[in-house]
């Protein structure tokens, strides 16, 4: 085969994918990307793909954002509440909200104040006993901050949780909700 020949080969094969992709229609979207090596753990998942088939479909977080308007609604916590002074933030949760439900591990109880704050302060502190289960690296916990930006979270009671910020910011609430940290069922990483 000539040059030309093969080249034209080469460029016509190119496109094939894209034509098949082209014919599956108008409402959907093909795509091809690697298997997915990193864990479905947004907390500790170091891969874009993992992190965001995991954080954006698997799990929740306290405040979602209006894609349309870019502005928080309530996703876990139904309403939230800032100190004048823009450093105590106060989340009231969610009642009745389920965790997944497997054969082998089945939930004890609804999601609540204490699942929040196992979620962070296994991130946030060296100390905690399950810091280290499932590598302890939380990547995007501290590329974006949040360990240097929470100062400390308590629970207030079974249903409201609050933060104390290091230092006055509006940011809390963009950064902190956008997709970690996300909450885990406490029980289930005690058992794995």
């Amino acid at each position: 085969m000539s040059t030309g020949k093969t080249t034209l080969a080469l460029l016509l094969s190119a496109l094939l994918p894209a034509g098949a992709a082209w014919a599956a229609g108008n409402d959907t979207l093909v795509t091809a990307q690697k298997p997915l090596r990193s864990p479905f753990n947004p907390q500790i998942a170091s891969s874009g793909p993992s992190f965001v088939a995991s954080s954006q479909v698997l799990y929740n977080r306290l405040v979602s954002f209006d894609p349309v308007k870019n502005t928080p609604i309530p996703s876990l916590a139904t309403e939230w509440h800032v100190s004048e002074e823009w450093q105590t933030w106060t989340f009231t949760l969610r009642q009745g909200v389920k965790f997944n439900s497997q054969q082998i591990l089945q939930p004890t109880r609804d999601f609540n104040a204490d699942d929040v704050l196992f979620s962070v302060l296994r991130q946030m502190d060296p100390q905690h006993p399950y810091h280290k289960v499932s590598q302890g690296n939380y990547e995007y916990f501290h590329d974006v901050g949040l360990d240097k930006l929470i100062k400390s979270v308590k629970k207030v009671d079974d249903y409201h949780v609050q933060f104390e910020l290091t230092s006055r910011t509006r940011r809390f609430l963009p950064t902190g909700a956008w997709t970690s940290p996300l909450f885990c069922r406490q029980s289930m990483v005690r058992r794995c």
